[in-house]
């Protein structure tokens, strides 16, 4: 069985990981409040028990992932786009030159009667 204090450290090195940010630390103030800081001493979450910050910790992770699956399904769409416009593109100025190299013709034979 796991305390709340061991919880709270696991979902710690999650988020360290997840993260990429070594630097991030435990405190908890006289008044009880747990706090997760950087090593600049920035804020990144706090709660009143050991237990509520490992759930703002794991809700914080949770996002982050879902985040990261968004992003890179996104990627993935906009790559797929790019692609399309591509061919687009590439059909557009296969139907142009054909149009050119008819008018072309059109012009050519219009000049031979002309002769």
């Amino acid at each position: 069985m796991t305390t709340p204090k061991q919880e709270l450290n696991q979902a710690l090195n999650s988020m360290k990981y997840l993260a990429n940010a070594e630097d991030l630390t435990i405190y908890k103030t006289p008044g009880g409040w747990y706090h997760v800081k950087d090593s600049t001493f920035n804020m990144i979450l706090s709660a009143p028990t050991a237990k509520t910050l490992t759930l703002s910790i794991n809700a914080y992770i949770d996002g982050y992932l879902q985040a990261s699956r968004a992003l890179k399904e996104t990627i993935a769409i906009n790559e797929q786009a790019a692609a399309l416009q591509l061919e687009a593109v590439a059909n557009d100025r296969d139907h142009l030159k054909a149009l050119l190299e008819r008018a072309t013709e059109a012009i050519t034979e219009i000049l031979r009667n002309l002769n």
